[in-house]
């Protein structure tokens, strides 16, 4: 579907503005990157979950219309 492209697009191109935006990546050293890599992580799973829930709707309204179409054949 063209939307989760989308999404998934333009959600990753924020993440990415964001992580250079707060130099995240000049610093080094596991009390440094241990945080940043959880919260990378855990917009990535943010992301993909908004991306699941269109899917999910999507299929709801398809499956609405089946069943309509399925009552008048």
């Amino acid at each position: 579907m063209v939307i989760t492209v989308a999404m998934h697009a333009a959600g990753f191109a924020v993440l990415l503005r964001a992580i250079v935006r707060s130099h995240a990546l000049d610093r080094s050293g596991f009390r440094f990157v241990y945080p940043s890599l959880i919260i990378l992580t855990c917009w990535l799973i943010l992301i993909h979950l908004l991306e699941v829930s269109v899917w999910g709707v999507a299929t709801a309204i398809s499956c609405v219309q089946a069943v309509a179409d399925a009552r008048t054949a």
